[in-house]
């Protein structure tokens, strides 16, 4: 069963159905764009950066970008979008946010300058400032499939069987390696951000394509350790992964229809949560407590599992 309500004067729209609640929230201030950066601090979350091609359906590099500095909070409980301090390091394409104990981090991506990516940048919500922390030198300036674990961030470069590690505690940067024998993945059709942390396991997902058809390897992953542990397989190719407090998701995209599947680790299963997904391309996606987010353009919606 589902039940559409509209509120012209409030811009309010629910859309229920048994595998889940859609809420359109509160528009985003700024300019519409792609690739926003975002992370979640406490019950808050944080939007900014991004770009958007000068002249439509016209890509490369980032000279052929308008490229955005702006910072934004949004405010589940009053469902208000407020401008915070610009990001310092100037807009940036392909960059990575994430939150350690109370504050965010926004680094990696490009600007035209070679080493730009190896440049992070910690926010303090208290304050609204920005500080420079320690560059990453000699190595890759992208964090690609980008997680938190037990208060570290860790980067995994799939290609060259690294994983990158920063310790905001003493501001260090690390590199660990695995060995091929250990587990070979696919870095053809891999996204920037096939991973996530459910229950202190972390889950990496790797796509392979065979006549067409897309299937992703799922393994389980000991960043401390390095050792992999293979899962069931997912169906498809995702093009997002998140988790909530209690559960983690995969966003699918089959030519532009989008859908939820959420992950049951005990059972190590997958369950379609959602197929009337009201948008077809997402910007940023956040979650807040039991909620996930989804920015689309400007339209911000909210998903309650």
């Amino acid at each position: 069963m589902k039940t559409k309500l509209l509120f012209s004067l409030l811009s309010f729209v629910v859309i229920t159905n048994a595998q889940g609640t859609w809420v359109k929230k509160a528009d985003f201030p700024g300019v519409s764009r792609n690739l926003e950066v975002s992370f979640s601090i406490g019950n808050k979350a944080y939007v900014g950066m991004g770009d958007k091609p000068i002249k439509p359906g016209k890509y490369g590099t980032p000279s052929n970008y308008y490229v955005y500095n702006d910072f934004w909070e949004y405010d589940p409980a009053v469902n208000i979008w407020t401008q915070k301090a610009n990001y310092i390091g100037g807009g940036s394409q392909f960059a990575v946010g994430f939150s350690i104990n109370g504050k965010g981090y926004i680094g990696g991506g490009q600007t035209g300058d070679p080493m730009s990516g190896a440049i992070l940048y910690e926010y303090s919500p208290e304050a609204n400032v920005w500080v420079k922390k320690k560059e990453r030198v000699n190595g890759f300036t992208s964090f690609d499939n980008p997680f938190v674990y037990k208060n570290t961030f860790y980067a995994i470069k799939v290609g060259f069987r690294q994983v990158i590690t920063y310790d905001p505690i003493a501001d260090k940067w690390g590199t660990k390696e695995w060995s091929k024998k250990d587990v070979d993945l696919d870095n053809k059709y891999n996204a920037l951000h096939n991973t996530f942390v459910l229950n202190d396991k972390v889950y990496v997902f790797d796509v392979h394509k065979k006549k067409g058809i897309y299937t992703t390897s799922v393994f389980e992953f000991n960043p401390e350790t390095l050792k992999w542990i293979q899962k069931n397989n997912f169906d498809g190719m995702p093009r997002y992964g998140i988790t909530t407090s209690e559960k983690g998701y995969l966003i699918r995209d089959n030519d532009k229809k989008l859908s939820i599947f959420e992950y049951d680790d005990v059972s190590d299963s997958w369950k379609e949560k959602n197929n009337s997904i009201p948008f077809n391309d997402i910007s940023t996606m956040f979650s807040v407590v039991k909620n996930i987010y989804f920015l689309s353009g400007n339209n911000l919606w909210e998903f309650t599992p």
